[in-house]
């Protein structure tokens, strides 16, 4: 490399200067990009895992609650379930 650019001139050396600096700029913005993507994705993994948590933790206690002989309206008052919710649940 560093006998090719020794026989380049001036503009040769300033144009694959640009090249290497553009290649670099490039690199970062796809590193930049991909810690978003991956810092977004862990985001909204962990907020889906949050809400289907709370819902298995209703419908177990709905489920507890229709065992022990509740009103299906008390049920959904307690749970935010639906009705129809809470009658499929065996």
């Amino acid at each position: 490399q560093v006998v090719n650019e020794a026989n380049m001139t001036e503009e040769e050396l300033e144009t694959q200067h640009k090249r290497k600096e553009f290649i670099y700029i490039q690199k970062s913005a796809i590193e930049l990009a991909t810690e978003k993507g991956i810092k977004a994705g862990f985001e909204k993994g962990k907020l889906k895992g949050k809400l289907e948590g709370k819902l298995e933790g209703k419908l177990e206690m709905a489920q507890m609650m229709k065992k022990n002989g509740e009103a299906i309206d008390k049920i959904s008052l307690y749970t935010g379930l639906s009705i129809a919710e809470i009658e499929q649940i065996t």
